[in-house]
């Protein structure tokens, strides 16, 4: 039952961990890159742990090899936190703001307000 369920982890992660590598294709985000290699790296482990001869998860290679995993986790989530506290997010905001307000006031200014009725003649 045991092997069952490291197999069931294993093809998990692994296929979660390919999912992050499509978003990463899409995105070209690091973010989704580092999920990508850490659900992976899971995987190939659970595997490896189920394919050894006496799977022990308290075995020194298995545990390093899941700190290492859960480490690129939290790695990529620092990072995109840090990317994104340098952007102002004021100014992120401002920019669409101000495109807002260009687009209302050129409207106006060409006449098409359509709050104000057309007279009728």
């Amino acid at each position: 039952m045991e092997l069952m369920l490291l197999g069931a982890i294993s093809m998990a992660s692994l296929t979660a961990g390919m999912f992050f590598l499509r978003f990463w294709k899409h995105t070209s985000d690091s973010f989704f890159l580092w999920f990508a290699v850490s659900f992976g790296l899971e995987g190939i482990n659970r595997a490896a742990l189920g394919l050894s001869g006496d799977p022990n998860e308290g075995q020194p290679f298995f545990y390093v090899v899941r700190f290492l995993s859960y480490l690129m986790i939290v790695i990529a989530i620092f990072a995109k936190n840090r990317k994104t506290k340098q952007r102002s997010a004021p100014s992120a905001g401002g920019e669409i703001v101000q495109e807002t307000v260009g687009k209302i006031s050129g409207a106006l200014r060409s006449g098409e307000n359509r709050s104000e009725p057309k007279p009728v003649t």
